[in-house]
């Protein structure tokens, strides 16, 4: 999972090849799903609010209808806006434009979201 400090230097594919990451996959057992996405915006210094397009997003829609009722833990370095501490600020968050609360609401069951851009301990309940 890729923060706004490791794609100022070098392309994401770059990045890609040489870590062997993949920039958002899911881990899925009859447990749970784990959903990792990248986030950061490729090599913008000026710019270190998150990001997500129109083929992550639809990924992610499909991974939570996959998930049916199992728990979902998704990581992510950005918060999605107006839910932790400080990510109503600018470049503190996901763009507001993007409503992820939208996205991620489709979740039936219980869904968890981790991430660290802002550096503060912050735990937020929103709707179960």
């Amino acid at each position: 999972m890729l923060g706004n400090h490791d794609a100022y230097l070098l392309p994401k594919a770059e990045i890609m090849a040489l870590t062997g990451q993949q920039r958002y996959h899911a881990i899925e057992n009859e447990e749970a799903m784990l959903i990792f996405l990248d986030t950061s915006k490729e090599m913008n210094r000026s710019d270190w609010g998150g990001e997500m397009d129109a083929e992550r997003l639809e990924w992610l829609k499909a991974q939570l209808d996959k998930s049916g009722n199992k728990p979902v833990f998704i990581f992510a370095h950005h918060p999605v806006y107006d839910t932790t501490t400080h990510s109503t600020m600018e470049k503190m968050s996901i763009d507001p434009q993007i409503d992820m609360l939208d996205v991620l609401n489709r979740k039936e069951g219980h869904g968890f979201y981790f991430c660290g851009h802002n550096h503060m301990n912050s735990i937020v309940q929103k709707d179960g």
